[in-house]
């Protein structure tokens, strides 16, 4: 059985692996960007409230950019409570 058929057959419309870059994946923008993490998320994020730096490297495709993207969102996320509050 072919992929396409694979996923046709589960009535699934994308191939969610398809994409090999986590900007460009809608997969990951639709239904991981706010809600999946990497096991190591909270070493990795931290707390806004005391930052601190991290260092993150791995091969192609081990999911660098997703970690980005994903750091970028939680910012934003952290930034809008907090002027919420101030309000």
């Amino acid at each position: 059985m072919k992929v396409q058929q694979l996923l046709a057959h589960h009535g699934i419309k994308e191939n969610p692996f398809g994409q090999e870059d986590a900007q460009t994946d809608p997969v990951f923008k639709r239904f991981c960007i706010d809600g999946t993490y990497h096991p190591a998320w909270d070493k990795i994020f931290g707390s806004p409230d005391d930052p601190a730096t991290a260092v993150v490297f791995g091969e192609k495709g081990s999911g660098k950019t997703a970690l980005r993207l994903q750091i970028v969102e939680q910012l934003g996320h952290t930034a809008r409570r907090r002027v919420r509050r101030r309000a």
